[in-house]
C-alpha cells in the first residue's frame, strides 16, 4: 500500500519540478511560479485599464466573484527597485485578496530610467484616483480604501497614505481624502528639523 501511494505521487512531484525547472530555464521569475499555483476561478479580472496616457499607466482590476457591495478595495503596489517588474506578475496576490472577499487594483508604474523619483509615487495617486472614481463606493466611503505594498511598492503606498503631497496635488484630487489629518511627512521633517536645531 505504501509503495503504491509512493509511486503516485512521484510522477506529480517530478512533475512540478520539471515545470519549474522549464520556468527558471525559460527566464521566469519566481512570481510566475507562484501565479502557476495560484487559483483563479474565484475571481474575475479587468485587463489594462488606462490611468494615464503612458503605456504604463494601466492597472488590473480583480474582483471577488461573490464579493458584498461593501467588500473593502486594496491598491497593490509591487516593487522591484522603481527599475523592472509587471502588474500580471502579482496576480498571486490579487488571487489571495479576492479569496479574502477583497477587491484588488494592481497598477504598473513607470519606471527608471524612463523616469526619475517622485514620477511612481505621482503614478501611484493617479492609480488611486482611478480607484475613487471607477470602484462603486470608494469615493462615497462605502467601502474601505487600503493602499499595499512590498519594497519599493510598500515606499509609494506610505508616502500616499502618509500625506497629502501626492494625493492633494491631482487636477482633481479624491473626495476621500481626510483633511484634517496633519500631514504626516511635514511633521516628520519638522521633527528633523527641531532635532538638528535647524
Amino acid at each position: 500500500m505504501q509503495n503504491t501511494v509512493q509511486s503516485m505521487q512521484c510522477p506529480k512531484i517530478r512533475a512540478v519540478f520539471v515545470a519549474l525547472a522549464a520556468m527558471l530555464v525559460a527566464g521566469c521569475g519566481p512570481t510566475a511560479a507562484i501565479n502557476l499555483f495560484s487559483p483563479s476561478d474565484h475571481y474575475t479580472r479587468e485587463a489594462g485599464k488606462a490611468y494615464g496616457s503612458d503605456p504604463r499607466q494601466r492597472l488590473d482590476l480583480y474582483r471577488p466573484r461573490e464579493a458584498a457591495d461593501d467588500a473593502p478595495v486594496v491598491v497593490f503596489f509591487y516593487g522591484r527597485g522603481w527599475r523592472e517588474a509587471e502588474r500580471g506578475a502579482f496576480e498571486f496576490v490579487a488571487s489571495a485578496l479576492t479569496d479574502a472577499g477583497i477587491v484588488v487594483v494592481i497598477p504598473d508604474y513607470r519606471a527608471h530610467p524612463q523616469v526619475s523619483f517622485p514620477a511612481f509615487v505621482e503614478d501611484g495617486a493617479r492609480a488611486v484616483q482611478w480607484t475613487a472614481e471607477n470602484v462603486p463606493g470608494v469615493a462615497d466611503g462605502r467601502r474601505e480604501l487600503f493602499l499595499m505594498g512590498h519594497s519599493a511598492g510598500a515606499h509609494i503606498a506610505a508616502l500616499l497614505a502618509l500625506g497629502e503631497r501626492y494625493l492633494g496635488a491631482l487636477a482633481q484630487p479624491p473626495q476621500f481624502i481626510d483633511d484634517t489629518l496633519p500631514d504626516c511627512i511635514e511633521c516628520i521633517e519638522a521633527d528633523r528639523a527641531g532635532a538638528s536645531g535647524d
